[in-house]
């Protein structure tokens, strides 16, 4: 049984507010981040920590951290129409979400209009 989904333009409108106001409250602590990873980076270069152990924790840390951050920036933001989570714990989307798994309503534009 093939279900459609529901295509509401003050829906899709919202939903591309939300993904902007999400990723203007991310830019901060992402530029944080890899100034951070820079700085802890640049430490053996000056003679302050030994190189071959600390690098190897710094490198550890910036692949985790850089595989957690995208997931967590959507990890909050729930459907401008059921107001529902549309990511559940655990889970980091491969690819964009287009529509709500609850209530079927599309999110973006699927014929290429507005949207994120």
């Amino acid at each position: 049984m093939e279900t459609r989904a529901t295509l509401n333009p003050e829906i899709i409108a919202e939903w591309g507010r939300r993904c902007a106001k999400s990723r203007r409250a991310s830019r901060v602590p992402r530029y944080f981040l890899v100034a951070a990873i820079l700085i802890a980076s640049s430490l053996p270069l000056f003679g302050v920590v030994a190189c071959f152990p600390y690098l190897l924790y710094v490198g550890v840390i910036a692949i985790f951290a850089a595989a957690m951050f995208p997931g967590a920036a959507f990890a909050s933001l729930r459907c401008p129409n059921c107001d529902k989570v549309l990511i559940s714990a655990g889970q980091i989307p491969l690819t964009p979400i287009d529509f709500c798994p609850h209530c079927r309503f599309w999110l973006i534009d699927p014929r290429g209009g507005a949207g994120t």
